[in-house]
């Protein structure tokens, strides 16, 4: 079930300021664009590997395996492969950063919608908004349980931990190396970009294939962000004041 946004805006803006009323729309604004920054580059990433391949699709196995070794051995068709590859590593880096960056932009949707400054006062002119601490505050003090308990279903998945640990690995740290990879084990065989172990914080997180990140893993976390939102929706919904008949 998909957030309407729309609709949470519309039960959200009536108790609110008309600068907070900006901030709130911008950041709702921003979730959208977001997402839609996600979506173009996991079809970006998928389209400029995939127009690299010429063969029927149940040669294709075959096909990877030949430019793969194109590519150790530096020939000009595997330089091209090797180039490909690295602009859809590009475009998964880039939806990663985007996607993560949607947790802090949900925590000041929660900030400016649940009128949370409150609770942010301690010699603060202007806090940090994350999401993990926006939700902490709102636990602490008994603010819409049902949305921080799905908030926090986001924020401590696997999925969400994974996403952190890549984007502030590839962003403050180093790139993390994910090559173009033949599973041949029988019954399994697969073939792809796969984005190779790294550690993060003294964790130690497993290779992953790109298609799973952008693929399972997006699916799941859009789903969880989703869940979120229709809290916060119903949340507002009940603040509103009841109709009276005429």
């Amino acid at each position: 079930m998909t957030w309407n946004i729309s609709e949470f805006y519309q039960l959200a803006q009536h108790q609110l300021l008309p600068n907070e009323k900006s901030f709130l729309l911008l950041s709702l604004v921003s979730i959208q664009w977001k997402f839609k920054m996600c979506c173009y580059h996991i079809e970006e990433a998928n389209r400029i590997l995939s127009e690299t391949f010429t063969w029927p699709e149940e040669r294709q196995l075959a096909e990877a395996v030949g430019k793969v070794l194109m590519w150790s051995a530096d020939t000009d068709k595997g330089r091209k492969f090797a180039e490909a590859s690295f602009y859809s590593i590009a475009h998964v880096i880039a939806f990663a950063q985007s996607l993560h960056s949607t947790a802090d932009i949900l925590a000041q949707v929660l900030y400016f919608s649940l009128d949370l400054n409150r609770f942010f006062t301690e010699n603060q002119k202007k806090p940090k908004l994350y999401l993990n601490t926006v939700v902490a505050r709102m636990k602490k003090h008994r603010v819409a349980p049902k949305v921080v308990t799905a908030a926090n279903c986001f924020l401590k998945s696997n999925e969400f931990h994974y996403l952190s640990a890549y984007v502030n690995t590839t962003k403050h740290k180093s790139l993390v190396d994910s090559p173009y990879v033949i599973g041949l084990v029988p019954g399994q065989e697969k073939h792809g970009l796969e984005i190779t172990s790294f550690e993060y914080k003294l964790k130690i997180y497993p290779q992953k294939w790109v298609t799973d990140f952008i693929g399972a893993d997006f699916k799941r976390l859009s789903s969880m962000f989703d869940a979120t939102g229709i809290e916060l929706t119903d949340f507002k919904r009940s603040q509103q004041p009841p109709t009276t008949s005429a």
